[in-house]
C-alpha cells in the first residue's frame, strides 16, 4: 500500500510539473533585434507570449523597449513598471524608465533613477559613458535660460489712436455743438517700426520651481511724439 501511495503522489507531480515546464517564458534572446528598425516588429512578436511571460521582468523589460522605440510613452510606461515590480534591479527596465520619465517631462525622477544606475557596479562595458552623457543632458533642463527677440515693420494711419473724425458733436443745454479737432489730436499715419527683446529662467529643483521672464517692447516711428515703450517683468513659484 505504502508503494502505491508513492507511485500515486509521484504520478501527481509529474502531472502538476509538465504543464509548468511547457507553458514557461522561452528564451527572449532571439526576440532581442539585431538593428534599430526592426523594433517596430519586436511588440508583435512578444504579444502571443503574454500568458506564458506573466512574471518574467525580461519580457516586459523588452516590451516597454519596444514600446519606447515607438514613442509609445504611456504604454511603455505600464510595461516597465511591471518589469520593475517584477524585479526591482532589472538595470535594462531601469535605463529605459528613467528615459520615458524624461520624455514625460518628470526631469528630476529620471535624473534620480539615472543617478542609481551609475553608482551600480554590473554596467556592462560602454554604458556608463552613455549614462554619464545623458546625466549631463538631463541636468541642462534643471536650470534654462531663454532668449528672444522678434522685429515686426508696417504701417498704421493711427499711430497716436486718435479720434478718427475731425469734428465732435457736444450737446450743450439741449443744442448740438460741433468742435473742430485741433490738428494735433488728429490721427497721424506713417510706417513704424516694433522690436521686442525678452528672456527667462526657469529652476527646477526637488521641492520648487520657479520661472523669472521679462520683456522690453516698443514701437518706433518717423514721428517720435507717438513712439512707446513698455516693459514687463514676472515670476512665478511652484512648490
Amino acid at each position: 500500500v505504502g508503494k502505491n501511495k508513492t507511485s500515486i503522489l509521484l504520478a501527481s507531480m509529474c502531472c502538476l510539473v509538465v504543464p509548468v515546464s511547457v507553458n514557461a517564458c522561452p528564451d527572449l534572446s532571439s526576440y532581442y533585434p539585431d538593428i534599430d528598425e526592426e523594433w517596430g516588429d519586436v511588440e508583435q512578436a512578444l504579444a502571443p507570449l503574454l500568458s506564458q511571460c506573466s512574471d518574467s521582468s525580461e519580457y516586459f523589460a523588452l516590451l516597454g523597449t519596444a514600446q519606447l522605440r515607438r514613442s509609445d510613452l504611456a504604454r511603455a510606461l505600464e510595461s516597465l513598471e511591471l518589469a520593475l515590480l517584477l524585479d526591482p534591479e532589472n538595470g535594462s527596465a531601469l535605463v529605459d524608465y528613467a528615459e520615458v520619465l524624461f520624455q514625460q517631462g518628470q526631469v528630476l525622477t529620471a535624473l534620480e533613477i539615472n543617478q542609481q544606475l551609475l553608482s551600480r557596479d554590473d554596467l556592462p562595458a560602454g554604458l556608463e559613458d552613455s549614462l554619464r552623457d545623458r546625466q549631463r543632458r538631463w541636468r541642462r533642463f534643471t536650470n534654462q535660460t531663454t532668449f528672444e527677440a522678434s522685429v515686426l515693420g508696417g504701417y498704421d494711419d493711427n499711430l497716436n489712436s486718435a479720434p478718427v473724425a475731425r469734428e465732435l458733436a457736444l450737446t450743450l443745454s439741449g443744442e448740438s455743438v460741433l468742435l473742430q479737432v485741433s490738428p494735433e489730436f488728429q490721427p497721424a499715419s506713417g510706417a513704424y517700426l516694433n522690436l521686442a527683446l525678452g528672456g527667462a529662467n526657469s529652476v527646477v529643483r526637488p521641492e520648487t520651481a520657479t520661472l523669472f521672464s521679462g520683456q522690453i517692447r516698443g514701437r518706433f516711428s518717423e514721428n517720435s511724439e507717438h513712439d512707446l515703450v513698455q516693459a514687463s517683468t514676472r515670476f512665478a513659484l511652484a512648490q
